[in-house]
């Protein structure tokens, strides 16, 4: 019998991007647990800088994208047509459909798009001396479908509601520094290695001048993505939900050009401009 009846089979692929403003706690902690103090000030304009970031840069993610912004994280989420998993028996082991070049340049821009909200509210937050920025997660998993609520006094995100992928988001950026997200989080966006392997296998779907631009960036001659890696990167394993997971990281300055690479002229054309 199934215990969740025809709801469990309207699993969804889905992406999702969480940022994550670091050190607001420890600062409402030192104004007193309120706004209305000078250091609740720096607060109260953190999370105004955070919902302005998200306006100044939506239109760089692809279309169908959405955004909930709660306190003092932007949750970005995007469904996509891509069936990728790993056995129970084998959790470790990554396995995928094969993916459409339309699907695939839809994470690519995904990816663009979380890579330039890391940039552009680390560069608010440093243009107005307000905090540490903050750190981004990019995770592909799954989402289960609800149906609507029948109470006009309940609200619901439907798209985060059984998202196993923004629960795994929310993991890793609760494990923070203690885990191996510790390096500077200026120039790095963390990528699951859903996310990761999606990147690597649906490279060969795209048109060689595609192909080429995106090996343009970042470390001359290298192949995507590892061209996108810092010099210092290796996977960071955790475990969530009692499964291994690597991160990989990549350099958000470069991955915020993957979008431009995908066009007619591309990265090169621009930057001779």
């Amino acid at each position: 019998m199934a215990i969740l009846g025809g709801g469990r089979s309207k699993a969804r692929s889905t992406l999702v991007g969480l940022h994550d403003l670091l050190g607001f706690g420890e600062l409402l902690a030192a104004s007193g647990g309120t706004l209305d103090s000078a250091v609740g000030e720096f607060s109260y304009r953190r999370v105004l800088g955070l919902r302005q970031s998200v306006t100044d840069i939506e239109a760089l993610f692809p279309k169908g994208t959405m955004f909930f912004h709660f306190n003092d994280t932007v949750t970005a989420y995007l469904d996509v047509d891509i069936e990728i998993g790993s056995s129970h028996t084998d959790p470790g082991g990554i396995a995928a459909l094969p993916i459409r070049p339309s699907e695939y340049e839809k994470v690519l821009k995904f990816v663009s798009g979380c890579a330039s909200l890391h940039q552009r509210s680390i560069a608010r937050e440093d243009d107005e001396r307000l905090g540490p920025a903050g750190r981004t997660f990019v995770v592909l998993g799954k989402r289960w479908d609800l149906g609507k609520v029948r109470s006009r006094r309940v609200f619901e995100v439907p798209p985060l509601q059984a998202n196993l992928a923004f629960a795994e988001a929310y993991a890793a950026d609760q494990a923070g520094s203690k885990k191996g997200f510790s390096h500077r989080t200026c120039s790095r966006v963390y990528l699951n290695d859903y996310v990761w392997f999606v990147l690597r296998a649906g490279f060969p779907t795209l048109k060689s001048g595609q192909q080429s631009r995106l090996a343009e960036l970042g470390t001359p001659g290298g192949h995507f993505p590892l061209n996108l890696n810092p010099n210092d990167a290796k996977p960071i394993p955790i475990e969530i939900f009692h499964r291994l997971r690597n991160f990989h990281s990549v350099m958000s300055h470069h991955a915020c050009d993957i979008a431009k690479a995908l066009e007619d002229g591309g990265v090169s054309a621009r930057k001779n401009g």
